[in-house]
């Protein structure tokens, strides 16, 4: 285990965004430049590419703030997404998380780089937006983590993600819109919890290769995995942008604060015992096809 300080974890994160070669011409080009999945910043589109496809991914993401003492927590997620088929698409994940915490109310004080989790994504897409009404992806995404995403703390956690991918094309070349429900059920010996998510987005291109979007993500929290007792929830809004840095390259940046939540037990404005104040995400996504 490395030590790291709350400044590294956000320098590290940012570090990596640095384009890399051209190796091919990226998919999806039905409507020129447009790749739903990553138009949209944490929210996500229903693309998922074509069949034979690999991508990788370098997803590097910060969150910072508590009610009081400092807190930062990264991640950094690396992986190969490669297309079964058309319609379904496989993406095994490692990541990595780094935390910086001190004098945080109910946290332990922590200061390292560890590994954090494996997970494999699977995609199946049930409808295509360039051809359907709107489009329609499924995710499943079984986890392993073994520390806690929020303290750092050592764990053994077990999670199944599910997630609907929703979006369409509201105004041809100019407007396109997402929704993103989930639920994610983790498992672990002493504090199983499950999560909803309801999420969604706007997108439009400003010049060629580039979308401003913005997102708004709400998100429930309970103990057990069968949403049991509420124990608070948290509203995220910002914008984020999309870059085609090169044919084969896409850059997604974006920046979320909590404006709106309560956390059970605390009757102050926010959710900063089972969120965070602001999250700052990204994505470098290179086709190698």
């Amino acid at each position: 285990m490395t030590r790291v300080t709350g400044a590294a974890i956000l320098c590290a994160a940012l570090a990596g965004l640095v384009p890399t070669p051209v190796l091919a011409q990226h998919g999806h080009p039905a409507t020129p430049g447009v790749d739903t999945e990553h138009l949209f910043g944490v929210t996500e589109g229903s693309d998922i590419g074509k069949a034979k496809e690999t991508e990788i991914e370098f997803e590097p993401s910060v969150r910072l703030g508590k009610r009081a003492g400092a807190y930062a927590a990264g991640s950094t997620g690396f992986a190969v997404k490669y297309g079964v088929t058309d319609a379904i698409r496989v993406a095994p994940t490692v990541r990595f998380g780094a935390h910086a915490i001190g004098d945080v109310p109910g946290l332990g004080n922590l200061n390292e780089l560890t590994f954090e989790s494996v997970s494999v994504d699977t995609r199946v897409r049930l409808a295509n937006w360039r051809t359907a009404p709107f489009g329609l992806t499924l995710s499943f995404a079984p986890s392993y983590a073994r520390i806690d995403a929020l303290s750092g703390t050592a764990t053994d956690q077990y999670g199944f993600a599910m997630t609907a991918l929703i979006d369409k094309e509201l105004i041809p070349n100019a407007l396109y819109g997402a929704i993103n429900v989930g639920y994610s059920p983790t498992w672990s010996h002493a504090d199983p919890t499950s999560a909803v998510k309801l999420a969604g987005a706007l997108s439009v291109p400003v010049a060629p290769g580039w979308f401003l979007a913005g997102e708004a993500r709400y998100e429930r929290l309970y103990d057990g995995v069968g949403l049991d007792t509420f124990a608070g929830q948290s509203l995220f809004v910002g914008p984020s942008a999309l870059v085609q840095v090169s044919k084969n390259t896409l850059l997604t940046v974006a920046w979320n604060a909590q404006v709106s939540g309560h956390a059970v037990g605390d009757p102050r404005a926010l959710d900063l015992v089972n969120f965070e104040r602001q999250q700052f995400f990204a994505r470098l996504a290179v086709s190698l096809d």
